[in-house]
């Protein structure tokens, strides 16, 4: 696959997971905290690594935004869908939470680990140890976010 449509075929697949396997109920539900939580989130993480930092970079996209890959950000949106479908089905216990945290967290290192074996990601001064612990922690964010209660009903009047 030629660089110009990796993300746009990360894309693709992903919006077909989300088809596939969340109800479409809870996919109308969680737009607005997955566009957010996701794509929002990955701009701005992006512009601050990309931009302003020079951390990594990206060295051909399809459609760029200030040097990232538009739809490399838009796949956030259903990863991030996915995320927060399951999250509110996990067991209880925060072990079950931390292992789910995790495995979302090596889910997206192993897709930025092959996205630079094959040249689509140049990391610059970041490594895969970074990418693994900002991944993780910005879902633990969009967790805090999406599921307080006073933020989720001010999300579902928008």
């Amino acid at each position: 696959m030629s660089a110009n449509y990796l993300w746009l075929g990360l894309f693709l697949v992903l919006w077909a997971v989300v088809f596939l396997i969340v109800p479409r109920e809870r996919i109308v539900t969680l737009l607005m905290p997955s566009f957010l939580g996701g794509t929002v989130i990955a701009l701005i993480t992006n512009l601050i690594g990309v931009s302003i930092l020079g951390m990594w970079r990206f060295p051909v996209a399809l459609l760029p935004l200030f040097g990232i890959p538009l739809f490399m950000l838009l796949a956030y949106m259903p990863e991030m869908l996915i995320f927060l479908h399951y999250w509110e089905h996990l067991p209880g216990g925060t072990a079950e939470k931390g292992i789910y945290l995790a495995t979302f967290g090596f889910l997206n290192t192993a897709v930025a680990y092959f996205a630079v074996i094959m040249g689509y990601l140049i990391f610059i001064r970041w490594n895969f140890i970074y990418f693994f612990l900002l991944s993780v922690v910005l879902h633990a964010l969009a967790v805090v976010i999406f599921t307080t209660p006073q933020l989720r009903n001010a999300f579902r009047k928008v």
